[in-house]
């Protein structure tokens, strides 16, 4: 993958939801991905920045072209926070990893878990 496969931003944490929802809408609509799917990314990166605490209160998004679809990772949490908040449960009673495994299917923390890598494949024959 090259570097034109890329995107990063860094957003204040409150009131700037709607422009990471902006970017990953247009980096994904570049993938094959259905509107659908990109709604429910879309979702789980809302929730993540409204549920775990961030650094500096600053959300930091990375957009990463694969061969099978897309990867966003959503970053610079406190660590140990992504751990706590995946564990617990959200006012609707779920808990927050069961509700982004139904958003996204595949996701992963990192190893000081401070970020947290949604992953998005492309419908076949797209």
């Amino acid at each position: 993958m090259t570097d034109a496969n890329k995107v990063a931003l860094e957003l204040p944490a409150d009131g700037f939801a709607n422009v990471g929802r902006l970017v990953i809408a247009g980096f994904a609509s570049q993938t094959g991905i259905s509107v659908e799917a990109v709604d429910d990314l879309q979702l789980a990166v809302e929730l993540l920045l409204a549920r775990v605490p961030l650094r500096e209160h600053r959300a930091a998004i990375e957009l990463t072209a694969t061969e099978s679809g897309f990867a966003v990772a959503v970053g610079r949490f406190h660590e140990g926070a992504l751990d706590t908040q995946l564990a617990g449960r959200l006012d609707e009673g779920l808990d927050l990893r069961t509700v982004l495994e139904h958003l996204v299917g595949r996701f992963e923390l990192d190893r000081t878990s401070t970020w947290l890598t949604l992953r998005l494949d492309a419908e076949p024959g797209s």
